[in-house]
């Protein structure tokens, strides 16, 4: 649903010429970036500490199956959602009303910027790497066969969750001052203009 919200406010065949159009325009990405940032709060969380901690758990030997069915859920359940996330980020800086301060939607723009760029040079690369024996190293009965990697991975990890919680109270921050009760609609109007 929320895709479809995006695709829509991105068509180019509207006319949001009116503030009453511009004003539904910027309430539906805010409400949009509020439920994505939620969702991948809820998904970072779960992997830090439970999808990743079990890992230590499965038999060495199934490791690289177990690894390629996780890979394979991310490109459901994570992939999608963080490139739609990000591309609202760019949305909300560059519609940003003259009534919202620019630095915390530049500051939510980096942080997506910035997981994208740590996830393809570190996370990315240590997850796929993991499942590899280094050289002169035993075997594990259990968990990755890099055990060394895979505890940097846990330790690393947490500055990712750290940017995605960050990036969730920035849009929390958003919505509460797009929403306001005590907000006027002449705010919104000049918001929106």
């Amino acid at each position: 649903m929320v895709h479809l919200i995006v695709l829509e406010l991105m068509s180019p065949h509207k006319s949001y010429a009116t503030s009453n159009h511009a004003i539904r325009r910027w309430h539906a990405l805010v409400l949009a970036n509020l439920a994505l940032s939620f969702y991948n709060v809820a998904i970072i969380w779960t992997m830090q500490l439970d999808v990743f901690y079990s890992w230590r758990y499965i038999p060495s030997d199934l490791f690289g199956q177990a690894q390629g069915q996780h890979f394979l859920r991310l490109f459901i359940t994570v992939f999608p959602q963080a490139l739609l996330t990000t591309i609202l980020a760019g949305l909300l800086l560059k519609l940003r009303p003259k009534a919202i301060m620019r630095w915390p939607l530049r500051l939510a723009f980096g942080l997506q910027l910035l997981l994208w760029l740590l996830t393809a040079i570190l996370w990315g690369r240590w997850q796929g790497q993991i499942a590899t024996l280094p050289p002169g190293a035993e075997a594990p009965m259990l968990g990755p066969a890099n055990h060394r990697l895979y505890q940097t991975l846990l330790n690393t990890h947490w500055l990712r969750v750290g940017m995605i919680t960050v990036y969730a109270l920035i849009a929390a921050w958003l919505a509460k001052r797009t929403f306001l009760p005590s907000a006027r609609s002449s705010d919104l109007e000049e918001m929106c203009a």
